[in-house]
């Protein structure tokens, strides 16, 4: 008898810790899942918070490092990790989720921008948040619904997507392994033709 009410005591502990956790993952995923117009409008958030994100990192690219890009890298970071986690947090099959290649472009750019002090070294990779922008299913699925734009032109719309990442990621490249030894390449964006 006295073990059981022991083994009681060790569930009650671990018991009101799991409950709220499992709350918390019931309104996690209820957000990432659900139909209400609550969860469509936090879904559209993320998608707004994703295209900021990808505007932020074109118009970086264009300027010197200093402390406020620096400082809007780490709150960009603390955002998608956040995001990251809450996905993870949700996930019916997490060791499945980390075999995914999207998952680990998530990991790559959340370093990215949680490591500002790199310097732009290796900022290209976060191009690679725009292959996250047009994959989650539910969200592309709820454009189908909501636009007709979308539903007439989806495969132009990722075909643009996915060439602007593979310029993006392409021009980063060539900058990172040229820099040192080509005085000609000062920045990682083209030069105008006439230049």
């Amino acid at each position: 008898m006295v073990f059981v009410r022991n083994n009681a005591k060790r569930h009650g502990l671990l018991g009101a810790v799991a409950a709220p956790f499992e709350v918390l993952k019931d309104r996690i995923r209820q957000l990432y899942e659900g139909d209400t117009f609550g969860c469509i409008k936090f879904r559209y958030a993320l998608l707004v918070l994703d295209i900021v994100t990808v505007l932020f990192i074109i118009a970086t690219s264009f300027l010197p490092r200093n402390r406020v890009i620096e400082s809007l890298d780490v709150v960009f970071g603390v955002l998608i990790l956040a995001d990251f986690s809450a996905r993870m947090i949700i996930s019916r099959q997490p060791l499945h989720d980390l075999a995914r290649l999207s998952t680990w472009t998530d990991i790559v750019v959340i370093i990215s921008f949680l490591a500002p002090l790199a310097g732009e070294a290796g900022g290209f990779l976060r191009a690679f948040r725009t292959l996250r922008l047009l994959r989650d299913y539910q969200m592309v699925a709820r454009l189908r619904v909501d636009s007709a734009f979308f539903r007439r032109n989806e495969e132009v719309v990722f075909a643009v997507a996915n060439l602007g990442v593979f310029i993006f990621v392409m021009t980063g490249i060539v900058y990172e392994t040229q820099k040192s030894h080509n005085h000609q390449i000062a920045s990682p964006c083209p030069a105008p033709s006439g230049a």
